[in-house]
Parts: structure tokens; C-alpha cells; sequence
């Protein structure tokens, strides 16, 4: 939304349908650019896997094509994707994408892991949680990623009932991405997957 926010505060964040894709990037001494995108299914990513174990390569070291030929490999990154509404303080609402790749990976995965505990199963934009960002330290030093939690302390806070407009927004919103219309740009985000930025939203 080329919007700020305080990180510390945090904002409000309905989320509505996540997905995991392996984005294929040409690297920046061959011109750079996104080559496209593949299923984690997919015979490109299947048998990448296959010749990262052959060759072993680190954990992120994944090449789409011409394992055999250094020079000529595309790179392939898993993204973790988080679709939602972003809620202003005002009430209106955005839809957004956070792409989750690299460092990000992490909390995308725990995020995935606290909905799946939730009683009763009730789909994604049925839930109100508070998006906001930490600072965490590693060995190239400190930076920062992102924390999602439930926007209240019980189901009754943080689950909303269906007549909430926030729900019905919710809903049509993965109405539209399940019909694919609305994908994400991945040739907007940066062209070297190895920079992951470090400011989450």
C-alpha cells in the first residue's frame, strides 16, 4: 500500500489464504529478473530437490535448470505468501500480500502453526490478529521480521462472526483469489532473492 506504520504498535491484519511457491530468479550477473514461478509439486522444484541432495547444497541452494553449469543456473527461492486485509485506524481496508522468503521463512511457518491449533477450524479471514515487527539478532548482525498474534486473549476477542463487514471483505477477497483474480507481482519485490529486506511491511 506504500504506507507506513509503527512496527512497535503494530496494525491491524485479517489474513485470508496463504500459499507456498518456489520463485525462479535469473541472477543479476546474467541481467537479473524474475523467470517464474513453480509449485513446491512441480517437476522444476521436485527434481531441484533431487540434485540439491546429489550436489550437497546448502539448505537454500536450489537451481531451476543446468545443474551441471554454474554459470547458467537460475536460482530458486521458496516465498511463503500471506494474503489479508490490512485494517487502518480508521476502518478502511487494504488488500495486501507479505511475500515471506529467506529470513521470513521462519515466521510464516509459525504463523501457519498457531492457526492450526485454533478449535474448530474456522477459516483464515475469520480471525483478527495484530501484525507487528521485532528486532532479532543474528551473525551478520541485528535486523528485523515480523510477528503476527491474536488481536484478543480469547476465541470470543479475536474470532469474528460472519456478519462482521471485515469477514464478508475477507471472504471475497479468497473468493477472488481462488478464481486467480488477483495474483502477486513477484517482479515488483527485489531482484536478488538473497536481499531479504528487512522491513516486513
Amino acid at each position: 500500500t506504500k504506507e507506513a506504520f509503527n512496527g512497535a504498535e503494530g496494525v491491524s491484519f485479517i489474513p485470508v489464504f496463504v500459499n507456498r511457491e518456489f520463485v525462479e530468479w535469473v541472477p543479476r550477473t546474467r541481467g537479473g529478473g524474475l523467470a517464474g514461478k513453480h509449485k513446491s509439486s512441480s517437476s522444476v522444484v521436485l527434481t531441484a530437490k533431487l540434485k540439491q541432495q546429489e550436489l550437497d547444497h546448502a539448505w537454500n541452494e536450489l537451481y531451476a535448470n543446468d545443474h551441471d553449469s554454474p554459470k547458467l543456473r537460475n536460482e530458486l527461492v521458496e516465498t511463503g505468501l500471506i494474503y489479508g486485509l490490512l485494517v487502518r485506524e480508521d476502518g478502511s481496508m487494504a488488500r495486501v500480500c507479505i511475500p515471506c522468503k529467506v529470513t521470513h521463512l521462519k515466521a510464516y511457518k509459525n504463523f501457519n502453526s498457531i492457526c492450526a491449533d485454533i478449535p474448530g477450524n474456522p477459516p483464515l479471514f475469520a480471525l483478527k490478529f495484530k501484525l507487528e515487527t521485532i528486532e532479532e539478532q543474528r551473525n551478520q548482525g541485528n535486523s528485523f521480521n515480523w510477528i503476527m498474534s491474536f488481536d484478543g486473549d480469547s476465541p470470543n476477542d479475536y474470532i469474528m462472526g460472519q456478519e462482521d463487514e471485515r469477514f464478508l471483505k475477507g471472504a471475497k477477497f479468497w473468493e477472488d483469489l481462488q478464481a486467480e483474480l488477483v495474483t502477486f507481482d513477484h517482479g515488483k519485490t527485489t531482484e536478488d532473492p538473497s536481499e531479504d529486506d528487512d522491513t516486513p511491511f
